[in-house]
């Protein structure tokens, strides 16, 4: 059986401005705050490795651990990142002068702006009810986006092993294995 993340993700055509952040949601663990606090001097393409250092706010702001992480990717992640630079290089190009970014953020509107992490979050959901009234016989659980991270955790528990340092959850004592919130 294959569990991997992207099973999990709507189907958005890669070249598309949500699939790159999905697809790190999904195989980075990340929290979205993360994601969109990344910046391009975090991402090693060469290493295949990014440095999660901060969390995107109005005000800037640091993990929610307080400490960076160091998290490795396979090929198709990398792939995904160099689309993600190429498309961000294009929209400066079709943006001129209207560019509007400067702060090296992997993840920007089409100007170049910061993402505002409430947009992906609404996004998520619309893109599931897309993608199943498209395919009434797929179709796909309902899910938030903070989900992909829950799939991350979940992929890593089935190929034997939780690497907390990855997800920076802290291991909890007193209750049964796996991964949990604090909820429940």
């Amino acid at each position: 059986m294959d569990h991997r993340p992207a099973q999990s993700i709507p189907p958005v055509r890669p070249r598309t401005p949500p699939w790159p952040f999905l697809h790190l949601a999904a195989y980075a663990g990340a929290r979205r705050r993360e994601l969109l606090h990344l910046r391009w001097p975090d991402v090693d393409l060469d290493t295949k490795q990014l440095a999660i250092r901060g969390s995107a706010s109005f005000i800037e702001g640091t993990t929610k651990s307080g400490r960076k992480r160091i998290i490795s990717h396979d090929g198709s992640t990398i792939t995904v990142l160099h689309s993600q630079r190429q498309m961000q290089a294009d929209d400066k190009l079709k943006a001129a002068p209207e560019w509007r970014g400067g702060g090296d953020y992997v993840f920007t509107t089409g100007w170049g702006g910061p993402v505002h992490p409430d947009t992906l979050s609404s996004l998520f959901p619309i893109l599931i009810k897309r993608f199943n009234q498209a395919h009434p016989n797929n179709r796909l659980p309902h899910a938030r986006l903070h989900d992909l991270r829950h799939i991350h955790a979940t992929t890593l528990l089935l190929a034997g092993g939780v690497r907390c340092h990855s997800l920076r959850h802290s291991p909890v004592r007193g209750r049964a294995p796996g991964l949990r919130h604090g909820r429940g």
